[in-house]
């Protein structure tokens, strides 16, 4: 059963896409659930759309949606399309991860992390994450949130917390 789908919008994205997209998929076979990937591409013509259909051709957890001449194919059309798909392929999901083509993950242990939030603090609606730069000092700004009463120093399993070292 799919628990997570991350949602992915992308337009002429090719160069970010080639990074962004395999830091994703490693990331999320190091998460303890099942999960899937829904990119909405809007019409790239730099080359994205073929990459794109060649490695979901070859990776069954990709889903690629293409708009229609008259699909709403904005940014926000793009997401709003690509969650509509995901929530009725796989109508017991219980997380949206919304990932940017200009994004990376390292690893799995921000998703676990962010599962484990939300799974402890039913109050919450959303978890984001510290953007960083290359030589690792935060980038932007951001809010806090609030901090559980203990979070797993190694999230691997957020399923079963008590196995794990509070930190």
């Amino acid at each position: 059963m799919i628990e997570l789908a991350a949602i992915v919008n992308s337009f002429n994205r090719f160069d970010l896409l080639k990074e962004a997209l395999p830091s994703l998929l490693r990331a999320l076979r190091g998460c303890p659930w099942e999960s899937s990937v829904v990119i909405f591409d809007a019409g790239s013509t730099d080359g994205s759309r073929e990459w794109l259909e060649a490695t979901a051709s070859t990776d069954k957890s990709i889903s690629l949606l293409q708009p229609s001449v008259t699909d709403d194919a904005s940014f926000s059309g793009g997401i709003n399309a690509a969650c509509a798909f995901a929530l009725k392929q796989n109508p017991a999901l219980k997380w949206l991860l919304f990932f940017e083509t200009d994004n990376w993950l390292a690893g799995a242990t921000p998703l676990n992390a962010a599962a484990f939030l939300l799974e402890q603090e039913p109050r919450l609606g959303a978890v984001g994450f510290t953007v960083r730069k290359h030589d690792r000092r935060p980038a932007g700004y951001g809010c806090p949130f609030p901090r559980p009463r203990v979070l797993p120093r190694d999230a691997r399993d957020v399923r079963n917390p008590a196995q794990t070292t509070p930190g």
